[in-house]
């Protein structure tokens, strides 16, 4: 496939009295010890001079000690220089990972909102180039835009994972701004949209208004996606992210996807399926609550609290994970059967599922060690999927200097501060592992069979 080369477009920089005052702030900033600062510009990376703005972050970060974070909206068609710029903050220690947004992939609904996006083969680049130097990528969604529908969205959002965005995923409901295209009367009409005006819910802090409630207009309805469709469609990107990007069971969607062509699409879509229609257990309770919570717009309670993870708010991925992981034995339980249904043989598939379920890191743990019949570690470790699955004895062994004690500390340091970094995970970007194989080996991967076992 022949790569299209990357849109860069030719604006004027910033003459160099606007470029001093920019400077100026970035120094003000550290000097006062700001630990984070949040760049307000949307499209970082877009012009040159934004490369050299990461070089004089890093640098007034090592001369001041501050900030530790600086956290900039990045480009989303300037691939060298985002890039550059990126590469820049992160090596140094001063991002925490690079935002490769999209909002949809549907041609139609792009059309609708005047967007443009990096081509799915400019998208896989710019994240195995990151990738491949350690740093971790994001991706940004919208639901709710006019001419989506459940399927577009759906698959649109899996269309990344086939393209390799199997570390981190962020949806967002489409909000409506007065001077939007969206708040206009005749475009609303034109695309049946249906708004809810709904109390802001409050992420990573105590979900405290001190008696003074804020609200924001969200898109919860159009022509193309009922409100039903909206709300099964948010279900669906909770469960992609607690199970994919966070991992519980990413190791056999990756597994099925390369080795029995089961598309990412087809293997969520039935998870989804199968824990409102037929399992019993900590999911289907999970989700069944979800679901009714976000039909729910007149309150809005889509802040996941519990007492054991601290006072902070979570996502309700975030939520679903940390409940699901902290239910042990009865979650893996639960969807054994889910996973049977795909016909894998013995004793590939008790290895399989013992490697995935001991994957997942928990309180208490000081470390894993996982001996098996296969190659898992560096057959999943290869996001470009070109490491083959061998027959072969191995030892994956992870000793980490990570000490949680409590599940307040693991949502806290593993969930908000380690998700992008795949921390849930003992096989993530920032721990090493110990990984040897005995010498016999036996290539066992190899014809791709038709059908799913669902």
């Amino acid at each position: 496939m022949t790569k299209k080369a990357s849109t860069v477009i030719d604006w004027p920089d910033l003459d160099a009295k606007t470029m001093e005052k920019v400077k100026k702030e970035i120094e003000w900033v550290s000097a006062h010890r700001l630990k984070y600062a949040y760049c307000a510009d949307s499209n970082f990376g877009i012009l040159e001079r934004d490369v050299e703005i990461a070089k004089y972050v890093v640098e007034m970060r090592d001369r001041y000690g501050a900030p530790d974070i600086f956290k900039p909206c990045y480009a989303k068609i300037s691939e060298e220089r985002v890039f550059q710029a990126g590469y820049i903050l992160n090596k140094n220690k001063v991002d925490k990972g690079v935002t490769l947004t999209y909002q949809s992939s549907d041609p139609t609904t792009l059309q609708n909102i005047g967007r443009k996006n990096l081509t799915f083969e400019e998208f896989k680049s710019l994240n195995d180039r990151f990738t491949a130097e350690g740093i971790p990528t994001y991706t940004e969604f919208i639901l709710g835009l006019p001419g989506e529908t459940y399927e577009t969205f759906c698959r649109g959002i899996c269309d990344l994972l086939e393209y390799g965005q199997n570390n981190s995923m962020m949806v967002y409901e489409c909000q409506v701004y007065p001077n939007a295209l969206v708040a206009d009367p005749d475009y609303r009409k034109k695309h049946g949209i249906i708004t809810a005006k709904v109390p802001m819910y409050s992420m990573h802090y105590n979900p405290d208004n001190s008696g003074v409630q804020e609200y924001f207009e969200i898109i919860i309805g159009t022509d193309t996606m009922p409100v039903e469709d909206w709300v099964r469609s948010f279900i669906f990107s909770v469960i992609l992210q607690a199970f994919h990007h966070m991992g519980l069971l990413r190791c056999f969607a990756i597994y099925l996807n390369r080795e029995k062509n089961v598309s990412f699409y087809h293997f969520y879509h039935s998870l989804l399926e199968f824990i409102y229609h037929e399992s019993r257990g900590p999911a289907h309770d999970l989700f069944e609550e979800f679901s009714a919570r976000k039909r729910d717009t007149e309150k809005a309670e889509w802040t996941f609290t519990k007492e054991i993870y601290g006072p902070t708010g979570w996502y309700f991925e975030e939520g679903a994970f940390l409940e699901l992981a902290r239910s042990g034995d009865a979650f893996w339980d639960e969807i054994r059967p889910f996973l049977e249904k795909f016909g894998l043989e013995e004793p590939l598939f008790s290895q399989l599922f013992e490697f995935q379920r001991r994957l997942v890191r928990l309180p208490g743990q000081t470390g894993v060690l996982i001996e098996s019949d296969w190659n898992f570690y560096p057959y999943f470790e290869d996001n470009s999927g070109k490491t083959p699955l061998r027959n072969v004895r191995s030892r994956f062994r992870v000793e980490s200097d990570v000490r949680i004690h409590t599940w307040a500390q693991y949502a806290k340091e593993i969930i908000w501060f380690g998700k992008r970094h795949s921390m849930t995970l003992y096989m993530n970007q920032k721990e090493v592992p110990e990984y040897t194989e005995e010498p016999e080996e036996t290539i066992v991967n190899g014809d791709a069979e038709d059908g799913y076992g669902i």
